[in-house]
């Protein structure tokens, strides 16, 4: 159902801000089954943009010499191990949390941390987890 815009006030904090909005559905979609002044939960989400998008924490994400870059991992013919090397991608953010990176193709595995102690080439196996025994 669309939604207009009434009202919209930003509350700063120190360390961080909200937002309270107020939406109202348009007068020509009211019909006499509602009450006048009723409220109702609005979930609201960001419109799908690019599907060869990648979320990635700000963590994955290294700038250098104006380009934003991220280590990807390529796995050898065994699996259990690869190389790393830097692709650069182009990043944004909706949330100002999560980082979007597009440039990479989709199933590309990013190295999420710990990028500073990694040089391009290096051999390394993947973090799968912990296994209790």
């Amino acid at each position: 159902m669309p939604l207009e815009l009434r009202e919209f006030n930003a509350e700063t904090q120190s360390i961080g801000q909200s937002y309270r909005v107020t939406l109202a559905l348009p007068s020509d979609r009211v019909t006499p089954k509602l009450i006048p002044g009723a409220s109702m939960s609005v979930t609201a989400r960001i419109a799908a943009g690019d599907d060869t998008a990648t979320t990635l924490p700000p963590s994955a994400v290294v700038m250098a010499d104006d380009q934003a870059r991220v280590m990807v991992y390529t796995p050898d013919e065994t699996g259990e191990q690869g190389q790393v090397s830097w692709v650069n991608v182009d990043v944004s953010s909706n949330t100002g949390t999560d980082i979007i990176a597009t440039g990479l193709e989709p199933g590309t595995l990013v190295v999420g941390a710990g990028t500073q102690l990694l040089r391009e080439g290096d051999t390394v196996r993947p973090f799968n987890g912990l296994s209790i025994e």
